[in-house]
């Protein structure tokens, strides 16, 4: 049977140090004002599993020193008030496996500082996590998240673009805006996760497993993201502009790119589902395999060109960017493709699709 240490019963709000026994203990502390988890606590959970659960309201924090040992697993649990952020100090955390934000109220905010970069960041609710490590002095660290129920699609209980009618889940893995963080590896399990991820100005890569499905948003200027391990289905929304190479799962994909942020040496290459790539803009090389369909959304009343000699979708749909938008002239190129794509207006023409509208 595993051993349970409640606190406060063990720990008071003076300076205490905890001992676990030989099985897998849960230690409980609170956090803030009259708290009895404290600066200068000592917590050894011993052998087996450990997990401390700390709980936190609005404004509470632990910004000074606690010393962990032998706790594998720390779940804080946020019952303050929405978009009031609280804070934990982990800088003398050693050995700590896995940091959850767990069973939260909506929209709450948690900020953890001094995280070893071996420890996994689990996020579900609709919450926020914010989180810098230490021990990094130079832009090489890989970080682990798991997102597991993080967000989800709102009262429409369906969704379009990442952050539309949507509660969007957000975790930035670089706190202090220092650039250390290189590459991100994310697991995702359930099927309702919605999610923002940002692993700061260096990060450059993203690599997704799981066998969830999720919508997720990125500003980060990577060059990599690698879903092909990935069960489920992903629907992924860059929002900045950098050559990036993509890698579709076993699921059915979607992969956006917002007004201006694809560029023409971007690469896309689809999985073992149906994949859809959204481009944001005109006057691009649409380079693709393994991609069945490919939407054109526009709002350059003006017209322009799209070029799909690189891309093997059978499908390109044209779709405005916003009501009363107006194409006066698209020409898209055909002229690599084993067949001809389809398209709402126009005709094919020995590999060249023309689509006018009038002024």
């Amino acid at each position: 049977m595993p051993n349970h240490v409640w606190l406060p019963y063990i720990f008071t709000t003076n300076v205490d140090a905890v001992s676990g026994g030989a099985g897998d203990d849960t230690i409980t502390g609170l956090v803030g004002a009259s708290g009895t988890y404290t600066v200068g606590d000592n917590i050894n959970g011993g052998a087996g599993n450990d997990t401390l659960n700390l709980i936190l309201s609005s404004g509470d924090s632990a910004g000074g020193i606690v010393g962990l040992r032998s706790i594998e697993t720390v779940n804080a649990r946020l019952l303050g008030t929405a978009a009031t952020a609280v804070t934990l100090n982990a800088t003398d955390w050693v050995g700590v496996t896995t940091l959850t934000n767990a069973s939260s109220l909506a929209d709450s905010i948690l900020q953890v500082s001094g995280l070893a970069t071996t420890t996994k960041v689990v996020l579900n609710g609709n919450t926020d996590i914010n989180v810098g490590y230490s021990n990094t002095t130079t832009a090489s660290n890989a970080v682990s998240i798991f997102l597991n129920g993080a967000g989800d699609f709102g009262a429409t209980g369906a969704h379009t673009l990442a952050g539309t009618g949507m509660n969007t889940a957000n975790i930035d893995l670089d706190l202090a805006n220092a650039g250390l963080i290189s590459s991100v590896n994310v697991e995702i399990q359930g099927g309702a996760n919605v999610a923002r991820l940002e692993g700061g100005s260096s990060v450059t890569a993203y690599t997704l497993t799981g066998s969830g499905s999720a919508v997720l948003v990125t500003d980060d200027l990577i060059s990599s993201f690698d879903a092909s391990a990935m069960q489920g289905g992903v629907d992924i929304t860059f929002e900045g502009a950098s050559t990036v190479a993509v890698k579709g799962g076993n699921g059915n994909d979607t992969i956006n790119f917002a007004t201006g942020a694809y560029v023409s040496t971007d690469t896309i290459v689809g999985g073992a589902g149906t994949v859809s790539v959204r481009v944001g803009a005109f006057n691009r090389t649409l380079t693709t395999s393994g991609v069945e369909k490919a939407t054109l959304q526009y709002n350059e009343n003006g017209g322009g060109s799209v070029s799909m000699s690189g891309s093997d979708a059978s499908t390109i749909n044209l779709q405005p960017s916003a009501a009363g938008a107006a194409i006066h002239q698209l020409k898209i190129d055909l002229f690599s493709q084993s067949g001809c794509g389809t398209c709402k207006r126009g005709e094919c023409q020995t590999g060249i699709v023309l689509i006018k509208q009038a002024v």
